[in-house]
């Protein structure tokens, strides 16, 4: 709850509103802490974004999201796994590891796919 609050623009957490029906311990327990510890932070349904996420998708848009997953899947094995073995290793704290990976995506990486696929030639 203090991450989505701490995040500077947090102040929604989604959800699929059609799961609220379900009754669970897990949920149960789920529901008891949110209506103690909400504080401001309102549950939004992404039911409707979901949907789209897991569209068919065309030709192009796959070939995008294939080259995004290699993107993804390059960056995690050849780079941040090792840093992540490093770090657990010899018990450091790195508390850079998310800007050194999003300099590294957006700045090499991204700019392959988008070169690629023409999206801003």
């Amino acid at each position: 709850m203090d991450a989505i609050k701490d995040s500077g623009s947090g102040n929604a957490l989604g959800h699929v509103a059609k799961d609220q029906k379900f009754a669970s311990a897990f949920l149960d327990s789920w529901r008891s802490f949110w209506s103690k510890n909400s504080g401001g932070v309102t549950m939004v349904d992404i039911s409707t974004a979901l949907t789209l996420v897991m569209a068919p998708k065309e030709d192009g848009e796959l070939a995008i999201v294939k080259k995004a997953a290699q993107a993804t899947s390059d960056v995690f094995s050849k780079y941040l796994k090792e840093q992540i073995m490093d770090i657990i290793d010899n018990d450091k704290v790195r508390s850079t590891i998310q800007e050194d990976v999003y300099e590294l995506f957006y700045r090499h990486v991204w700019s392959v796919i988008v070169t690629a696929n023409g999206l801003f030639s």
